[in-house]
């Protein structure tokens, strides 16, 4: 399972964007504002959040207290020249 870390400075669209295409859609009850709730977080570097390219128990979008390890697979805002 290949995991891909976000970048603490990665832009609200670009979050925004990316969260709405990769994460497991949740029946459940969420929080109005979770998503930028977690944004926030990780640009204030309170945790860190990686996102799997498979499934695990149901989700793919995992935030965690963990350190970014050094070889990580960054995600980074899209570059806007290409």
């Amino acid at each position: 399972m290949k995991k891909y870390w976000l970048n603490p400075k990665i832009s609200w669209k670009t979050y925004k964007i990316l969260h709405d295409k990769t994460a497991v859609k949740d029946s459940g009850p969420t929080p109005q504002n979770f998503e930028k709730i977690l944004w926030q977080m990780l640009k204030e570097r309170k945790l860190n959040i990686y996102i799997t390219d498979k499934e695990v128990e149901g989700d793919t979008w995992f935030p965690t207290l963990k350190a970014i390890p050094q070889k990580a697979t960054l995600i980074s805002n899209a570059n806007k020249d290409l």
